[in-house]
């Protein structure tokens, strides 16, 4: 059922395409100009096919074409007509008598009765229960396979019987090795998010030409030491003694003095500029490629912890264990070459032959890779377990059923099944025979259920609508304002004190507006106008040109009509009126219970902004109307100078109510006073306007009123208020 008002044809009105969420009930303010009664002619429009739309907008809605008050009638009770019903009963139950025979045979057949079942039956009966006996080994055999996947993967109340019996169709058995795999993958604890190293760039090939270019350097002694030339070896000798040697010491290599003269001389040959340069080289070359193998020993081979199982570093590590192995070998091979060249200054008698390793950047390409597959294993690895344990189970269910033979008990229950439904055919054949004969006599039947119907119909009574209106009239004091039936014309009329009759467009404007209310009111209830359709009930501003006294009967009626909430789907209720507004949706928004009303009534502001009429779905109280504490003593005293004590009391309630909330204090403890104002009482959706005032004066009321805010200790504040 819709549950909004379409609004799309309309934009030169609304700033709105439509009306959202229309709810039980409806309270729509706005001012005169705002749309009300376009909106209330397009739910009457949209909505009249599927719902009983009722619109009431004032006393012209309610006349016939005729400008007459047409009849409408109620229900009423009728002792002669009730007799016939009853005698039409019992003619019925004649009938019924007469099918006994038949129904005996149909009971056989049926086997609902205490008599021996017809073959036709036992036959069917044996099929069922063979078939139902294969179905519950099946069901058996479903229930435990579920238990025991249930226990399995720990799936709780998730998986029963139909849940495996669905996944038999998409159910496949795994290959030892995926099954292993996905085993694995449902244990795993989430990692952390990897972050990629970066492995060195080193240019072995400048390495390689360096160490080249060094070994093929030869340098000149500057001074010549006849037993040193052309001889490397003891040119290192030599090197080595003047490192450890001073003037006046004995050489440690072949014991005689070492004098000042050969000091001098030595320095001479192994300290010249070009030569001491060339040490500082050949020095920084191997402090270089030691650096350089320090920093490739420290690569680092990737944790298998850190990744899942399913992404296995072992090759990758292996490849960086050889690559930093050969890297390590090649840069040693060119740092040995170094030493001996710094051993053997003059000697260029050296031939490197190396080939250069391939870069890291193949391996580096791989690490990315697996770190990137593990990081988005992370990501979703809740899908990804999901996953494994889905299609894990699938294995399992497929592995079960193959176990259990299901294919067999399959094939087995569908020639049970069509068994079964052979013989029901056979016995739905037999009972439709014997039917035949029972259809005439409920013909039967059915014309006297008829004759009923039109029994009932003369109950209906045009008077009872009038007598209803004509009580409230006057309990509201209109004493003057009675309505009679007009039986020739078929409608109503107003009845003068002398006897006489008028017709009712020739009362006042008020009066006319408070019958057309109270008639409109009262026809929702008449079974003459039911459609069967669910009703959408609209009052138009029902308070439109009513004098004050009128509107406590009007608000109590509408109370009343809001909360029977089994005659109608929608209610809806527009006015222009502010201060009938806040009083017929007092009970609806003012609640006890803590609930927001807002939010189980709609309440509705159509605001205009000169051009366009804004729709405004209210949230809560703050952004609605707010009842001055003071109007409160004012109506009271409208009520008490026309001597309305029901209505004094419901307001000084609401006097009470108010009060109690902005001053912090307790509520009524006056016995008396609170069962006549009813306050501190439970909420209740229907405002309390019947209280019961019987022996009690205004005068009276009033002084039980004084009396509370001077137990109060607030006299000050009633005298305030109230000016006798």
């Amino acid at each position: 059922m819709t549950n909004s008002i379409d609004l799309s044809n309309y934009e030169y009105i609304f700033s709105s395409t439509e009306i959202k969420n229309l709810k039980k009930k409806n309270f729509i303010f706005g001012k005169n100009g705002t749309g009300k009664s376009t909106l209330c002619e397009v739910i009457k429009k949209k909505k009249g096919e599927k719902f009983d739309v009722r619109l009431f907008q004032g006393f012209e809605s309610v006349l016939s074409e005729n400008k007459k008050l047409n009849s409408i009638v109620l229900g009423e009770e009728n002792k002669q007509i009730q007799e016939k019903v009853d005698e039409k009963k019992a003619n019925i139950k004649d009938y019924i008598i007469k099918k006994v025979n038949i129904e005996s045979i149909l009971n056989s057949l049926n086997g609902i009765e205490e008599v021996e079942k017809d073959q036709i039956l036992l036959n069917y009966e044996k099929a069922k229960k063979d078939f139902l006996k294969k179905e519950n080994e099946i069901g058996l055999f479903y229930k435990k396979s579920a238990g025991e996947l249930t226990i399995q993967f720990n799936l709780g109340r998730t998986y029963n019987r139909n849940n495996f019996r669905t996944d038999i169709f998409n159910s496949k058995k795994l290959l030892e090795e995926e099954k292993a795999k996905l085993e694995k993958m449902l244990n795993e604890n989430e990692k952390q998010i990897i972050f990629e190293p970066t492995l060195p760039i080193i240019n072995l090939e400048d390495y390689l030409k360096s160490t080249k270019s060094i070994l093929q350097t030869k340098v000149e002694a500057k001074v010549i030491v006849p037993e040193l030339e052309n001889d490397p070896e003891k040119q290192s000798f030599a090197k080595t003694g003047l490192e450890l040697h001073h003037e006046n010491d004995h050489c440690a290599f072949c014991g005689k003095e070492v004098t000042s003269n050969r000091i001098t001389k030595l320095k001479s040959f192994f300290e010249a500029d070009e030569i001491l340069d060339f040490q500082n080289r050949i020095k920084k070359g191997i402090t270089k490629i030691s650096s350089v193998i320090s920093e490739i020993e420290k690569i680092e081979l990737l944790k298998q912890k850190q990744f899942y199982s399913q992404f296995s570093v072992k090759d990758v590590n292996q490849c960086i264990d050889d690559k930093k192995r050969e890297y390590i070998d090649f840069l040693k091979s060119c740092k040995v070459k170094l030493e001996e060249k710094e051993k053997n200054l003059f000697d260029d008698n050296y031939n490197l032959k190396l080939e250069v390793p391939e870069s890291f950047i193949h391996i580096q390409t791989n690490i990315n890779d697996l770190i990137k597959k593990s990081n988005e294993f992370t990501k979703n690895i809740d899908l990804n377990k999901k996953t494994a344990k889905e299609n894990l189970i699938l294995h399992y269910v497929a592995e079960k059923c193959e176990e259990g033979k299901l294919e067999k008990l399959q094939g087995e229950i569908e020639i049970l099944k069509t068994a079964r439904h052979n013989a029901k055919k056979i016995l739905d054949n037999e009972i439709d025979k014997i039917s035949n004969g029972k259809k005439e006599i409920e013909k039967q039947i059915t014309l006297e259920n008829s004759e009923i119907k039109r029994l009932q119909t003369k109950i209906k009574n045009p008077e009872i609508i009038i007598q209803k209106i004509n009580e409230k009239l006057l309990k509201s004091g209109k004493t003057n304002l009675k309505l009679k039936y007009i039986e020739t014309e078929k409608h109503y009329q107003i009845l003068n004190s002398d006897g006489t009759t008028r017709e009712i467009t020739e009362i006042s404007t008020g009066e006319k507006n408070i019958i057309a209310f109270l008639y409109f009111k009262e026809s929702l209830d008449s079974p003459e106008l039911n459609t069967g359709k669910p009703k959408i009930i609209i009052f138009d501003d029902p308070m439109n040109s009513n004098d004050d006294t009128m509107q406590y009967l009007i608000i109590s009626e509408l109370e009343y009509l809001y909360n029977r909430k089994d005659l109608y789907e929608h209610f809806v209720l527009l006015t222009h009126n502010s201060h009938f507004y806040l009083k017929v949706t007092h009970s609806r928004r003012v609640r006890r219970d803590g609930k927001n009303a807002y939010e189980i009534d709609n309440f509705i502001r159509l605001n205009s902004d000169g051009e366009l009429t804004n729709i405004i779905h209210l949230k809560n109280k703050k952004e609605d109307f707010v009842t001055q504490y003071g109007s409160l003593w004012k109506e009271l005293k409208f009520l008490y100078e026309h001597d309305k004590k029901d209505f004094m009391c419901n307001t000084i309630r609401r006097i009470i109510e108010t009060y109690v909330v902005f001053n912090g204090i307790s509520g009524n403890k006056n016995a008396e006073s609170k069962m006549l104002f009813n306050t501190n009482s439970h909420y209740s959706e229907v405002g309390d306007l019947e209280t019961d005032t019987n022996g009690y004066s205004r005068e009276q009321i009033m002084g039980l009123l004084r009396q509370y805010f001077q137990d109060n200790n607030a006299i000050k504040h009633y005298n305030n208020y109230w000016k006798e």
